[in-house]
């Protein structure tokens, strides 16, 4: 999910559709709660759409930095 080599691959990577499935299938072991398992969902779908701070200027310009650890 490192936005560094998904963005430029996007299209690429959704189009195989295991991306998603491997990112729902470790949601659902991760957490049992719904409610939490919907969120993050939800945060996935604004990831991929590159909405709210997704797409703000500072995160497409870190978009390019190899150096950027979006985990930390």
């Amino acid at each position: 999910m490192n936005p560094y080599y998904y963005y430029p691959r996007k299209a690429e990577i959704e189009k195989d559709g295991s991306f998603r499935v491997a990112v729902i299938e470790c949601t659902t072991r991760l957490f049992d709660d719904e409610q939490i398992q919907d969120s993050i969902t939800e945060e996935l779908n604004m990831y991929q759409a590159q909405q709210q701070s997704f797409g703000h200027d500072i995160a497409i310009r870190q978009r390019k930095n190899k150096n950027f650890n979006p985990g930390e």
